[in-house]
């Protein structure tokens, strides 16, 4: 007995525990800087230690906060350490690599093959790695919630009340959590409802009313939120470009896909030449268009929902085609800068990858080894000309406003929240002077009624800031540079923002 456990979770310890370096490596690079987005969850966690309860991310009705309140208990010890702020996710992002390997073992029906996707997932594709300590709100949690309620959904044999349950909570969590929990939990449901199929009506009714009831609870503090807010939920903004089907499509092949599969950069900048690119994304839905055919008697019978001659393996062409309308059918996915939001897709990348390698001794060893080298070539050439200065110039730029007797401060949204973050003691507030919406009240209220206000921008909002400031003739009293922010104390009453050309910002309720 002992021996098998051995067996079973030494593997599964093992892609943990090498997850963990891998991306705790990352997090000492510059290409790690504090993000906005990264500086508000910070703010989160401080505001929830000091008893402040949150359902979603600070200033919205969407992108549920759970790691937060883990957040919270590191930096009550660390505060305004933005290393210490992502080690949840680095760990959450870790157990994933554990949880793609006992997946896998259901989906793949090999231990080779799970152990294989395992450990290309432990070590990349390369914004895999980088999301994987980036935390950007919920999309680790999405992750790990996805992949238990997949496996819940996989267990062999007949579907259980408790098995039901674990996945309805899943569903629940992750519908409160992000959307983008669907690229695991939508297949999971198609495997589940066509395990029901085998069942009596009255058997599967009572399953699927558990499955419910355990739903409206992970959803739970989506509910209670939407209650006492008298809001709806789950309602973003409008995206701020409006793409067609098509631009959208056009840029999962061209840019999304790539980006996820550790090819290519921001951008996409990539390693790879272009045009390799785009071949790599139409070999991909073509290759998955060409098994669909050669497995389509057990596809069928997965598509139909039925429970004879069904394959795990086919859930691979399910979540690719789902995943792809899903990707297509959102109008945020204009954005296609970054793969964030296939970040809970990736295990399905990695799982596909193990099952198409050829059963030969050392095939997965090169495999997970190209991986490797590409990802981290990527991660290599996107490190060039950073600075590793991010954290020290914020610190520096605060200590320097404080001595002028600054009592509040604009800045652009990758320098606002991120000064408020890393320097909170007797610092001037901080808050953004772009077209955000307001995440937090107090600051705004305390930045409306400073005296002295200082202007403050990264390198990409620098000469827009300046030319403002010149074109209007404000009179700048001091003026402190670093290699990546430039700060600017405001001489007289400081115009707002919006009365400087910038962008017009949403103001707080009651501000």
């Amino acid at each position: 007995m002992d021996g098998a456990l051995v067996r079973r979770g030494g593997p599964v310890a093992a892609v943990v525990l090498v997850a963990l370096v891998v991306r705790l490596v990352v997090l000492r690079t510059p290409l790690a800087a504090l993000n906005g987005d990264e500086a508000v969850v910070g703010l989160m966690a401080e505001r929830i230690g000091d008893g402040h309860l949150y359902a979603f991310f600070a200033g919205q009705g969407y992108m549920g906060a759970l790691e937060q309140y883990a957040q919270a208990a590191v930096v009550a010890v660390r505060p305004g350490d933005p290393f210490a702020l992502r080690l949840t996710t680095a760990l959450l992002s870790s157990a994933a690599a554990g949880l793609v390997l006992v997946v896998g073992r259901l989906l793949l029906r090999s231990e080779r093959r799970a152990v294989t996707a395992a450990a290309v997932y432990a070590v990349g594709p390369a914004f895999n790695v980088l999301d994987g300590v980036t935390t950007l709100g919920a999309y680790a949690d999405a992750l790990v919630v996805g992949l238990i309620g997949l496996w819940a959904a996989l267990r062999p044999g007949a579907p259980t009340a408790r098995r039901s349950a674990a996945l309805g909570l899943c569903c629940g969590a992750g519908l409160w959590l992000t959307p983008v929990a669907a690229f695991l939990l939508l297949p999971a449901g198609v495997w589940f409802v066509g395990a029901l199929r085998g069942l009596g009506r009255r058997r599967s009714a009572l399953l699927v009313s558990v499955a419910a009831a355990a739903a409206v609870l992970g959803s739970l503090p989506m509910w209670l939120w939407a209650a006492a807010e008298r809001r709806v939920p789950l309602l973003g903004s409008e995206p701020p470009v409006h793409a067609s089907l098509l631009d959208r499509f056009a840029g999962l092949v061209d840019s999304t896909l790539p980006e996820a599969a550790g090819l290519a950069w921001i951008g996409p900048s990539s390693v790879l030449p272009r045009p390799v690119l785009v071949a790599f994304s139409a070999a991909v839905l073509l290759a998955g268009a060409v098994l669909a055919w050669r497995r389509r008697t057990s596809l069928l019978q997965t598509v139909l929902l039925r429970s004879e001659g069904r394959d795990p393996r086919d859930l691979l062409l399910v979540a690719l085609v789902l995943g792809t309308l899903l990707y297509v059918a959102s109008p945020f996915t204009w954005y296609a800068a970054s793969p964030r939001y296939l970040f809970p897709a990736t295990p399905w990348l990695v799982w596909a990858l193990a099952a198409a390698l050829p059963a030969r001794r050392g095939v997965p060893a090169v495999a997970v080894a190209a991986v490797a080298a590409v990802s981290w070539a990527t991660l290599a050439s996107a490190q060039q000309g950073r600075p590793a200065s991010w954290t020290s110039d914020l610190r520096e730029t605060m200590s320097w406003l404080r001595g002028q007797g600054v009592e509040g401060v604009y800045a652009d949204y990758r320098s606002a929240h991120t000064l408020d973050f890393v320097d909170r003691a007797d610092a001037p507030p901080v808050v953004p002077f772009e077209g955000v919406p307001c995440r937090f009240p107090e600051l705004d209220r305390a930045v409306a009624a400073a005296g002295r206000v200082a202007y403050v921008s990264s390198p990409a909002k620098r000469e827009a800031l300046e030319r403002a400031l010149t074109q209007r003739r404000v009179p700048v009293a001091a003026r402190h540079s670093t290699a990546t922010l430039e700060a600017f104390v405001v001489d007289g009453t400081a115009p707002v923002p919006w009365r400087l050309g910038l962008e017009p910002r949403p103001w707080c309720a009651g501000s």
